[in-house]
């Protein structure tokens, strides 16, 4: 099964944020998914229909958008990803004028599924102390910018620095 559940995620990267297909998170998001640590907030993005537009922007504004992996690990209905996020800001979708810089974010993506008749992914959370999307607006503007945040209680801070 945690085979299954690693070539289940490399697809995920691959399909929604490499290719842009958004039938995979159709496909692969449960209605009743919940996703973490997406966004400029600390609000829940619920089910594909949410899911979707965030995507959509971030890949928008970073159309030659690429995730790898660099670490996979699964047990039981949990798995863990360690990506890089790599492209360079030349639309607008995350509410900043295109820079023209390239982005290079380190990040770590635990997830959990909910195994029925096929896996649908039942939660995401991005952790927040690597990068979210105001943090990456900001450092795209400015060229760099040092993230805050908080996780389980413990706050820590990144320096993400883009590239012109």
């Amino acid at each position: 099964m945690t085979e299954t559940n690693k070539a289940l995620f490399r697809r995920w990267f691959r399909e929604v944020w490499n290719e842009g297909r958004e039938a995979t998170i159709d496909e692969l998001f449960a209605e009743s998914g919940v996703a973490y640590g997406l966004g400029d907030t600390e609000a829940e993005v619920r089910g594909p229909a949410q899911l979707k537009p965030f995507v959509r922007n971030l890949r928008s504004s970073f159309p030659d958008l690429q995730i790898s992996i660099h670490d996979i690990m699964a047990e039981e209905d949990k798995v863990m990803v360690r990506i890089l996020v790599e492209g360079t800001h030349s639309g607008s979708g995350l509410g900043v004028p295109p820079s023209g810089r390239r982005i290079r974010v380190a990040g770590i993506v635990v997830t959990r599924l909910c195994n029925s008749q096929r896996p649908d992914i039942t939660s995401i959370t991005v952790l927040r102390a690597t990068i979210n999307a105001t943090g990456l607006a900001k450092a795209v503007a400015k060229g760099s910018t040092t993230i805050k945040a908080k996780l389980g209680g413990v706050t820590s801070s990144t320096t993400l620095t883009v590239t012109p």
